[in-house]
């Protein structure tokens, strides 16, 4: 029933992109977004992308719709630019498309179409792409990297992470997977892991994003051990163009935590 529903999703647009702001840790500065999908379904209400991405995966829609959504945010970014916010654009990547041979190109067409310099895109791939064919994700990687896009090794420290592969492959940057964010206190097996994946990053010469950020005390330890940027419901859920115009372009534009106001309050 869901995947017979999925096939009028788009033509009714039933789909949309959400955004979820990105900080600077050192100043709370608003340095991007991540572009992430909905499904509004008329009766069935918010279908999790979990429900529906193995779906369109099975049907070959993938494709489609990972284009829908590149163009979408794309034209969304160029957008903002011109007014004058120079937002850099995160999206996620579906390991089939990234085995397509022509996907660097359709990525080039979609850019000049958007008007969006490529310097501003990150595509996130998660280490089970690297692993369904080596030569094939370091020839795509490195025809991202020659147009300008930056690819950043998403989820972090599960499953198959490996030194092997940020040896080999031309990543920009690494996002620390949400699950290590807890109990983050001295010591602990987190708090270490944490980390040695920021300074290992930095070592490499590679940015280091925390996700999954909830608690002032989650924002204090990444500040502590210099992680450069940050996102989480701390910040902000994902949210409508509309609304993230609204709260983070036409505000201030930068993340103040609680204990800043108190103080600024005193």
């Amino acid at each position: 029933m869901l995947a017979l529903s999925f096939e009028h999703a788009l033509k009714n647009q039933e789909l949309q992109v959400y955004y979820q702001p990105q900080a600077c840790t050192d100043t709370g500065e608003i340095v991007g977004v991540e572009a992430l999908v909905r499904w509004q379904h008329p009766y069935w209400g918010n279908v999790p992308p979990s429900d529906f991405i193995p779906i369109a995966e099975k049907l070959n829609w993938i494709w489609t719709i990972d284009k829908w959504v590149m163009k979408t945010a794309c034209q969304q970014m160029a957008d903002w630019h011109a007014a004058g916010y120079p937002l850099k654009l995160s999206i996620n990547w579906s390991a089939r498309n990234f085995q397509n041979p022509d996907v660097v190109d359709r990525v080039a067409e979609i850019l000049k179409q958007m008007q969006l310099d490529p310097v501003y895109l990150e595509i996130e791939l998660t280490e089970t792409i690297l692993l369904e064919d080596f030569q094939k994700a370091l020839a795509t990687m490195r025809g991202l990297c020659r147009l300008g896009v930056r690819v950043a090794l998403d989820d972090f420290g599960t499953g198959y992470s490996s030194f092997f592969n940020l040896k080999q492959f031309p990543f920009n940057s690494l996002k620390i997977d949400r699950s290590f964010m807890n109990n983050l206190y001295p010591n602990s097996k987190n708090a270490i892991i944490v980390k040695s994946i920021i300074e290992m990053g930095h070592l490499l010469h590679l940015d280091v994003v925390g996700e999954g950020v909830e608690t002032e005390e989650q924002l204090e330890f990444l500040h502590q051990h210099h992680c450069d940027a940050w996102q989480g419901y701390l910040l902000s859920a994902p949210i409508t163009a509309a609304y993230f115009m609204e709260v983070f372009l036409r505000g201030d534009r930068k993340f103040f935590s609680l204990r800043e106001k108190s103080l600024d309050a005193s």
